[in-house]
C-alpha cells in the first residue's frame, strides 16, 4: 500500500511541475504588457507610444 501511495504522489508531482514552472514566466509577460499600455508610463517613455508596440502589448492581454 505504501508503494502505491508513493507511486501516486510521484506521478502527481511530475504532472504539477510544468504548470508551476510556467506560471512566473506568464505572470512576467502579463506585467510587461500591462506596463507597456499604461497611459502614465507611455507619456513618460515616448517610444512606448509606438503603434507597433501598442498593438503587440494589446495582443498579450486579450482574453
Amino acid at each position: 500500500m505504501k508503494e502505491k501511495f508513493v507511486s501516486a504522489m510521484q506521478s502527481f508531482s511530475k504532472a504539477i511541475v510544468a504548470p508551476v514552472l510556467y506560471l512566473p514566466a506568464v505572470g512576467l509577460i502579463l506585467v510587461i504588457c500591462n506596463f507597456m499600455i499604461n497611459p502614465n508610463i507611455v507619456s513618460a517613455v515616448p517610444f512606448l507610444g509606438n503603434e507597433v508596440i501598442q498593438r503587440c502589448s494589446l495582443l498579450c492581454i486579450m482574453d
